[in-house]
């Protein structure tokens, strides 16, 4: 499978977690226990976050959730981001996959950043490709709606 194959499989199933969990309803929050990589350079396989990841600039938190099985993000997380996209922030969202393995997706928005900007650590997938991903999502409407992404 080619690497621009799994890009788009890889969106497909963001944007199907994004619409299940939009039709969930949400718990509480609770702090995501260190689960993100930090903004060091590796995830917890062997994958090297890509130089975009590690360079990003330093943006305002939007909030770092970790979310349960069916749940979503709150709809203030994501207004948080639209609100801010005119000074820049970052949203840390952190969805286990059918297994439980956590997928920690950082939501990227600022006034250098056309649309969102999605970094994926998919490296404690024990089932997927054990990767990360980029994503720039110029048609975006909203966090919460990215439209079409594709990798830079």
């Amino acid at each position: 499978m080619s690497r621009t194959t799994r890009v788009v499989i890889l969106v497909q199933v963001l944007g199907g977690l994004l619409v299940a969990g939009a039709c969930a309803t949400t718990g509480s929050q609770p702090p995501a226990d260190g689960v993100p990589t930090p903004s060091g350079a590796r995830g917890a396989g062997d994958a090297v976050a890509p130089a975009a990841f590690v360079g990003r600039e330093p943006l305002q938190s939007c909030g770092d959730v970790r979310l349960d099985q069916g749940e979503s993000v709150p709809d203030d997380l994501y207004r948080c981001l639209d609100e801010a996209a005119a000074t820049g922030a970052e949203l840390v969202v952190t969805m286990p996959t059918t297994e439980g393995d956590p997928i920690v997706s950082y939501y990227r928005v600022g006034p250098q950043i056309d649309g969102v900007e999605i970094f994926v650590d998919a490296t404690r997938d024990a089932y997927g490709p054990r990767e990360w991903a980029h994503l720039l999502c110029p048609d975006a409407t909203s966090a919460a709606a990215p439209g079409t992404c594709q990798e830079p």
